[in-house]
């Protein structure tokens, strides 16, 4: 074998080695989830008849959907779907998840407190949100821009994520495979941010 031959060899060697040392990286490497806008604050109750606000999610990141516990539509499904993302994310301390009722005249504090319990919510995890109808209906259009206020929503389809700055970072179609399976990796990317 000539010189040239063994240099070339050799160069094309570290090559692939530098290429297979290097494909690692870029199979990892996602582009970052686009900041979209600040969550504005609201203050609304929980199950325990505690005001809550984004600023206790604050160093968190946090799944929220609009949901209400009378619901014979899509309510159940997103409600499974995020007991489901809960018990993916069981192990993940920096991760909570967030369902505020669309309907707060019945949905009381008690009431949610026992839907959550039915849904196998973690109270330490998924917070259960009602309060006034108006404050609710701003949350929506202003915060996570699902309906507007001159259109309330019934409620929205949708699962909402927030990261640990209380931006908001992704939408999910709740009832659309395609567009859910996105959510666990999104969710992972923020966690590693």
């Amino acid at each position: 074998m000539t010189t040239s031959r063994k240099i070339l060899l050799a160069a094309l060697l570290v090559s692939a080695l530098g290429l297979l040392c290097l494909t690692p990286l870029f199979a990892q490497s996602r582009p970052a989830l686009p900041v979209l806008w600040p969550i504005p604050e609201f203050h609304l109750l929980n199950t325990e008849n505690t005001v809550v606000s984004p600023a206790d999610f604050r160093g968190k990141v946090w799944v929220a959907d609009f949901i209400f516990t009378t619901c014979a539509g899509p309510c159940p499904a997103m409600t499974a779907r995020m007991a489901k993302l809960q018990e993916q994310f069981k192990n993940q301390p920096g991760v909570r998840f967030v369902s505020i009722s669309v309907n707060p005249e019945f949905d009381t504090p008690a009431v949610l407190a026992e839907y959550g319990k039915q849904n196998g919510a973690n109270p330490d995890r998924w917070t259960f949100l009602t309060g006034d109808s108006n404050a609710i209906q701003k949350v929506a259009a202003e915060g996570f821009k699902f309906g507007t206020m001159d259109e309330p929503i019934m409620h929205s389809t949708r699962f909402a994520l927030v990261d640990r700055q209380g931006r908001m970072r992704g939408s999910y179609i709740a009832t659309d495979d395609a567009s859910i399976r996105k959510l666990p990796n999104d969710i992972e990317s923020l966690l590693k941010e």
